[in-house]
């Protein structure tokens, strides 16, 4: 009896590790998603409202609640320290890895510093670089995420065959 409660635990721990790589995979697709909306929704203040940053980080922020801070809105008001504050909200973004930043430092470089037709153009190449980011970040979670389950189940049934 204590050895099959044993096996039993083992595979429910195993498998939980497995689902948990699993769903870090899912959400690095969905945090890729959020990101592209967010910025093809700069993309559409910029080109049609002519907005400044600040103001469109200000109303982001309220709509989504996601990636933008307040310290951001508020470098983008004074136009001293984007960069810097832009970069630290790219690396809290914690499902991401640097090839996936890549793309929004780039960006960070840019932002604020040309006229309309500038951010436009240069959103436009990060939402294509993000878009393949974003590609490849769906068949690697079809590739490997099952595969994860079912290795967290595995091994932690190998586990409770030895412990037993």
């Amino acid at each position: 009896m204590v050895s099959l409660v044993i096996f039993l635990l083992t595979s429910l721990c195993g498998g939980a590790a497995g689902f948990a790589a699993a769903d870090a995979l899912k959400k690095k697709c969905s945090y890729i998603e959020k990101i592209m909306n967010i910025l093809e929704q700069m993309l559409e203040l910029i080109r049609y409202n002519r907005m400044k940053l600040s103001g469109i980080f200000t109303q982001i922020s309220k709509e989504k609640g996601f990636f933008i801070s307040d310290d951001l809105i508020a470098a983008a008001d004074s136009g001293i320290g984007l960069k810097e504050e832009w970069d630290k909200c790219v690396q809290s973004l914690l499902y991401l890895q640097n090839d996936d930043k890549a793309p929004l430092y780039d960006l960070g470089e840019s932002l604020g510093r040309s006229d309309a037709d500038g951010q436009t153009a240069v959103i436009n190449m990060t939402l294509e670089r993000l878009s393949h980011r974003a590609d490849s970040a769906r068949e690697e979670y079809e590739r490997r995420g099952r595969l994860y389950r079912t290795l967290g189940i595995l091994c932690g049934a190998a586990a409770g065959i030895i412990l037993i």
